[in-house]
């Protein structure tokens, strides 16, 4: 080949090689410009990607990536500062409510001219909406310590059958006083999960608690294998409970309506069941049939005997 016609070849490959850099440049100025509008606030698109050249494809396609993250993590954030702010609230209207009520009795029972009795009754009274504060601190207490990170649970065998004849006579005294026919149904053999004995005790008098406030009636306990897994059910009568209502039971704070109202309700009683339960690999869930609401905890069973 002829000097003439290296020089020619060389001359395209040159002139090839700057379009393609000049091409490639604009390319990466017109991604700068659109971060820019981006960050700027000006736009929401993302990054065009309908380029020439690969490279610069894969480059458009994980900055468009790094904004979805952005994008979520902004969401996540404001979803958290929003759920801050309700349980700041919801924390407030639950110390607030019982401790305007202690201090109205103190002040009702150091009245001018209110008899012995009358005094001892309010005293009385603000001594017991004094412990319904105190349970509700404990609670939140809780709540914050089982939320931790940090918080581990050490595992252990567990037998579920003795732990829930255990609460279930512990409950016994409430149950009655409550006119609650508890129908039960424990299966012979024992059951074995691995768990921790204080927080399977706190999930099922949770619980048990829940059912002794809420229930209408047609209470049932059930204890039995399904498979691989040990399954508790828990199921009562409720009233003014829908399907809605069901999804949000385990949120915290969540109150139902007909707990709305109560001051010994702090609305942490079942998230921190859920925390719990899922700490130890096990599940929990709650649907609603007709007018019966059934809560099912489910851990993996480790053996039988």
């Amino acid at each position: 080949m002829s000097k003439i016609g290296v020089i020619i070849i060389l001359s395209i490959a040159i002139i090839i090689l700057l379009t393609y850099l000049y091409f490639i440049k604009k390319e990466i100025k017109n991604i700068a410009k659109q971060l820019n509008e981006y960050n700027r606030g000006c736009t929401r698109k993302k990054v065009d990607i309908s380029l020439f050249d690969r490279d610069i494809e894969n480059l458009s396609s994980v900055i468009n990536d790094h904004i979805n993250i952005s994008i979520n993590a902004v969401i996540k954030q404001k979803n958290t500062e929003n759920e801050l702010k309700r349980a700041i609230a919801n924390i407030s209207h639950d110390i607030r409510t019982p401790l305007t009520s202690i201090l109205g009795y103190i002040q009702m029972s150091k009245r001018e001219g209110t008899s012995y009795e009358k005094q001892l009754e309010c005293i009385n009274t603000a001594e017991r909406k004094a412990n319904n504060l105190k349970k509700i601190l404990e609670k939140f207490f809780i709540f914050s310590i089982v939320e931790s990170p940090e918080y581990t649970i050490e595992m252990e065998y567990i037998n579920l059958n003795n732990i829930l004849y255990e609460l279930i006579a512990s409950f016994y005294d409430e149950f009655k006083s409550k006119g609650i026919d508890l129908n039960i149904d424990i299966k012979e053999e024992n059951l074995i999960v691995l768990g921790n004995k204080t927080d399977i005790v706190r999930i099922i008098e949770n619980l048990m608690t829940n059912l002794i406030k809420y229930s209408k009636g047609n209470e049932h306990i059930e204890l039995k294998k399904v498979d691989d897994k040990v399954m508790l059910i828990i199921s009562n009568k409720v009233e003014n409970l829908n399907e809605k209502d069901v999804k949000l039971l385990f949120n915290r704070f969540y109150k139902q309506d007909i707990s709305r109202n109560s001051s010994k309700s702090s609305g942490l009683g079942l998230s921190i069941t859920k925390t719990l339960i899922e700490k130890m690999q096990g599940d929990i869930d709650a649907y609603i049939i007709k007018d019966q609401i059934y809560i099912t905890c489910s851990w993996k069973i480790a053996y039988t005997k």
